[in-house]
């Protein structure tokens, strides 16, 4: 997942929101499944989605009905939401990795142009 696609995921959840009066039930399915969702099948009788990329976060359940109350839907979309959010944070934290990593690969190189004191002892 990139900032990218988290943005254009983010432009398509508030789509989703304005027509929160007329969503079916594949529609929440299918953007879940891109958020990271998949169905959990261990789960009791309401179909039930769970983040394998951030176990923290809580399972969601999608009702199976061909449409679904705005309010209930709302809700659905507030918790893909907050699935973004974290994307978004674990994207934040992947950046600051390679930036030290690249940083201390940096430095590592510095270090190696600069001759050492036995180096400089072999060579007088």
């Amino acid at each position: 997942m990139s900032r990218r696609k988290v943005g254009r995921l983010r432009r398509e959840l508030e789509a989703l929101r304005a027509g929160k009066y007329s969503l079916k039930t594949s529609e929440l399915v299918n953007f879940a499944g891109r958020v990271g969702r998949t169905r959990d099948l261990t789960r009791g009788k309401e179909p039930t989605y769970k983040n394998f990329r951030f176990p923290s976060l809580n399972p969601l359940s999608i009702p199976g009905h061909p449409t679904i109350n705005p309010f209930t839907a709302n809700s659905i979309l507030d918790v893909l939401e907050s699935d973004l959010d974290r994307w978004d944070d674990w994207l934040e934290e992947e950046e600051k990795k390679k930036a030290r990593e690249k940083k201390e690969l940096a430095k590592e190189g510095e270090s190696s142009d600069e001759p050492n004191g036995k180096d400089k002892k072999l060579s007088q």
